[in-house]
């Protein structure tokens, strides 16, 4: 019962482990590469809260393949008649620890 108790609390240790490490990646991503001009994780700028992106979507690997190319390139029309400038700061990988932070919230 014991190794069941403590491996279960050393999983969790690690989930969380990871957790804050991948919200301290994409902290310093965003706050790096200038998403933070346009974007907030609870309110909305130029552009959509963070959080009102992971309501909108299904986190799924077309929809993190799509949010992807999004920030890379940019586009227009999901959240409004304003457009998001493609950012070319922001690598492939980059933008993935973005949106599967985004998935967090």
């Amino acid at each position: 019962m014991k190794a069941i108790y403590a491996s279960t609390l050393l999983s969790l240790t690690m989930t969380l482990a990871v957790s804050a490490f991948a919200d301290e990646k994409a902290q310093e991503i965003i706050s790096g590469r200038g998403c933070v001009a346009c974007h907030a994780t609870d309110s909305q700028r130029v552009g959509p809260s963070y959080k009102a992106i992971s309501e909108h979507y299904d986190h799924n690997e077309e929809t993190v393949a799509f949010l992807v190319d999004r920030i890379r390139r940019g586009g227009a029309g999901s959240f409004g008649k304003v457009p998001m400038p493609p950012n070319g700061k922001v690598s492939e990988e980059e933008a993935r620890v973005i949106v599967e932070w985004i998935f967090t919230l």
